[in-house]
């Protein structure tokens, strides 16, 4: 009785060819980087708000003036006005009536891309009408405020769009009670966001040059992969 043979063979597994390898990182690469920045503009991509800690030089134009009700036609009001980093010092020669004090002639940049605009003061504001942003063309950009009297600009999108549009703007502040001084703290809060999409983009092109390059018979993943000629 003869015994059969059983002879086992051996699969080998070539493992895969540097140009399948490179290939494949390519299409993760294109696949994945627009999947990567839809997920993230889906996420808040802003980062903490950055503060400007001064603001004098947008008050290098401004000029200081007010309006009062119930002034005697022969009184005439003079008003000055001091600009030391974020607070601002209105002073008038006159306090028998209530008035507002005016600070016309900004720079808008001031409020360009703003996220909000903190306002202290020393004196309690009347809000609304009264105590505004006033752009050139005389659109007001309206306040709330807290119950600690901070007094906060949020400009809406259209806000935005507004301001763009203007050169210059204008601050009404109201006091509720007469005064002949009023004091002024300004803290305006930037929104900073990384552009995330432009990163990603960047760098994926970045390794698809570099897939392709390595993808040619003169490179390889190791280095230079040309064979050498054969002797004879």
């Amino acid at each position: 009785m003869s015994k059969n043979k059983i002879k086992s063979f051996k699969r080998i597994v070539k493992p895969p060819s540097q140009s399948v390898i490179l290939s494949l990182m390519a299409l993760i690469l294109i696949v994945g980087a627009p999947a990567l920045i839809a997920m993230i503009d889906n996420e808040d991509s802003t980062h903490d708000l950055i503060v400007k800690s001064d603001i004098s030089s947008y008050f290098d134009d401004g000029r200081f003036y007010g309006v009062w009700h119930e002034k005697p036609d022969d009184v005439t009001v003079s008003y000055d006005g001091l600009v030391d980093g974020n607070t601002v010092v209105i002073t008038a020669d006159y306090y028998d009536y209530s008035g507002s004090f005016d600070i016309g002639d900004l720079d808008v940049s001031l409020l360009t891309d703003l996220a909000k605009l903190e306002l202290r003061s020393s004196e309690i504001l009347n809000v609304g009408f009264r105590t505004s942003i006033i752009l050139e063309d005389g659109y007001r950009i309206q306040s709330s405020i807290s119950e600690d009297g901070v007094l906060t600009f949020s400009p809406s999108s259209v806000d935005l769009i507004k301001i763009s549009n203007s050169e210059i703007f204008n601050i009404r502040i109201t006091p509720t009670d007469p005064t002949s001084v009023i004091e002024l703290e300004f803290t305006p809060y930037y929104q900073y966001t990384i552009p995330y999409g432009e990163i990603i983009i960047g760098a994926t092109g970045v390794l698809l040059m570099v897939c392709a390059i390595f993808a040619t018979p003169w490179f390889g993943i190791g280095g230079i992969t040309a064979k050498p000629r054969r002797s004879k």
